[in-house]
């Protein structure tokens, strides 16, 4: 585990983090970023992986009040996945400053929340739920596929929701929330989606 490695870790151990994350050297040179920097977020987060599940369970509580919701799923970032992810947004935008002290406002999905409803329709009463129980740190994005007809596509920019193409082809409504079960606020990100949409997912991503 990334986090446990000690500070003065070798380039030995940064290479062996890289390959398994199917990273280069050469990509994480271009980022700039420090090895200790990562290693010190990583221990960060290994830290408050139990006051994040904790944040989850009251959010995952909440939302299964919700007629509409047929199951969740719920998960913490492992530590390792974390890092990855910062190299690779690191990639994609170079003036992100990753810090032990930023990272958490940066990465906003270190609790994800998958919400699964059986009908299309329902989306919206879900929707209101999490507009009215939650602040949002940022707008809602509604990813819809290639096709779509317009009248969805108005009803989620009615909704107050950013409509965008999903890369792979299939809808999922996303939600960044601020929560405070405790002194600190926690993001979390809640994904909707119809179980037939979540199924695709699944074997799309294990295809891939």
């Amino acid at each position: 585990m990334v986090s446990d490695r000690p500070s003065s870790a070798s380039p030995f151990d940064a290479a062996q983090f890289l390959r398994e994350s199917n990273l280069t050297e050469e990509q994480f040179a271009e980022t700039a970023l420090k090895w200790d920097c990562l290693l010190g977020i990583g221990r960060l987060h290994a830290q408050a992986c139990a006051a994040l599940q904790t944040a989850a369970s009251y959010i995952s509580e909440r939302l299964q009040t919700v007629a509409a919701v047929h199951s969740l799923k719920v998960r913490i970032k492992n530590p390792e996945h974390l890092l990855a992810k910062i190299i690779r947004k690191k990639l994609a935008k170079p003036e992100l400053d990753f810090q032990t002290t930023t990272y958490e406002d940066l990465i906003t999905d270190l609790i994800g929340i998958r919400t699964l409803h059986l009908f299309k329709h329902e989306w919206r009463e879900i929707h209101d739920f999490i507009n009215g129980t939650w602040e949002l740190y940022e707008p809602p994005v509604a990813y819809v596929r290639e096709g779509d007809p317009p009248e969805l596509l108005t009803s989620f920019r009615d909704a107050g929701c950013e409509v965008k193409d999903h890369p792979f082809g299939y809808r999922s409504l996303h939600y960044v929330v601020k929560s405070q079960p405790d002194k600190k606020v926690r993001l979390a990100e809640i994904q909707v989606r119809t179980i037939f949409e979540e199924g695709w997912s699944e074997i799309d991503h294990r295809v891939r």
